[in-house]
């Protein structure tokens, strides 16, 4: 009650989500039992979560915006606590995909970068290019980058650009058809 989630994950026997109070605008990471949704934790966030991803059953990778920064942060869902690993404080992060296991793709202003993070490196994919969204498809390989009404095809290991779309509008959000195989 009084809360909106705005993104989930499964992690083990738990489902956490992250949410944002209907009214102050406050964030907490939530986690309840996957087989009767009986709430099992809830911790207060310090920022604004974009995109959440099951890292082990009691790990997650978390990617937000405070106070104009972007931020990266690995979180105990059970007992509390993270670990910062990145901020960036060129501006806020925009959008975020996983490529595998250790490996996403962020989008912060004017350039993608790749993470990895069993190095907690960053390396430059793309400049030039600010992102509102994105979305990743398994199947063929591709990168989809939605900037203002475009979408940009590209190969997510090397930067190439492999195709482009010409919307309509402006792109909200990109959802490839995850029903074929490679």
């Amino acid at each position: 009650a009084n809360y909106r989630s705005y993104g989930t994950a499964v992690l083990g026997d738990l489902l956490v989500s992250h949410q944002e109070e209907n009214i102050l605008g406050t964030y907490r990471l939530v986690t309840y039992a996957s087989s009767s949704g009986v709430l099992q934790t809830s911790f207060p966030l310090d920022m604004e979560t974009v995109a959440l991803f099951r890292r082990s059953d009691d790990q997650a990778l978390t990617f937000g915006n405070r106070a104009g920064e972007g931020v990266i942060q690995d979180r105990n869902v059970v007992l509390g606590g993270n670990f910062e690993m990145r901020i960036f404080s060129e501006g806020i992060i925009a959008s975020v995909v996983r490529l595998n296991t250790s490996t996403w793709v962020i989008a912060l202003p004017g350039r993608l970068v790749r993470f990895d993070y069993p190095s907690n490196g960053i390396s430059e994919l793309a400049t030039g290019i600010t992102a509102t969204t994105m979305a990743y498809e398994p199947a063929t390989g591709s990168l989809y980058v939605g900037s203002g009404n475009n979408i940009t095809v590209m190969d997510p290991q090397t930067g190439t650009i492999t195709g482009s779309l010409s919307m309509s509008g402006p792109v909200g959000s990109i959802l490839p058809l995850l029903n074929r195989r490679p």
